[in-house]
């Protein structure tokens, strides 16, 4: 099998625990993908803006907090690109990171996420 895509993980402000979650989720999905799979592409995009983590803020700044947060390397130019991360909430860190791909030459961006939490209306005031 002939993969058309390159793959990277969301990447973190800070590593939590000794790990990066997202990078862990991606080196598991290239390998059970085997000896054919696109490289993992870590350097192709990088946070270069310290963020308050979306955990701690409302439905309103969550939206937000992510712009302008992520650089990329020209290296993505015409290339299909799927972003690997462990959970999706708002979708504002991978809009984020999709709009920076896009934005420096990326053809398509897609999206695989491990979990996809979602919002209770009445909890966030969302009806």
């Amino acid at each position: 099998m002939i993969f058309s895509f390159q793959f990277l993980s969301t990447p973190l402000a800070c590593v939590k625990g000794g790990f990066n979650q997202s990078l862990l989720l991606a080196y598991y999905f290239k390998k059970n993908l085997g000896k054919s799979a696109p490289e993992l592409q870590t350097h192709w995009l990088r946070r270069i803006r310290a963020t308050r983590p979306q955990t701690e803020l409302p439905l309103a700044e969550r939206l937000v907090n992510m712009d302008d947060a992520f650089e990329t390397s020209l290296e993505v130019q015409n290339h299909q690109i799927l972003l690997l991360d462990d959970v999706m909430t708002t979708g504002s860190t991978l809009n984020a990171a999709a709009r920076c791909l896009k934005e420096a030459g990326a053809s398509s961006v897609g999206a695989l996420v491990l979990g996809r939490k979602m919002w209770d209306s009445f909890e966030d005031g969302i009806y």
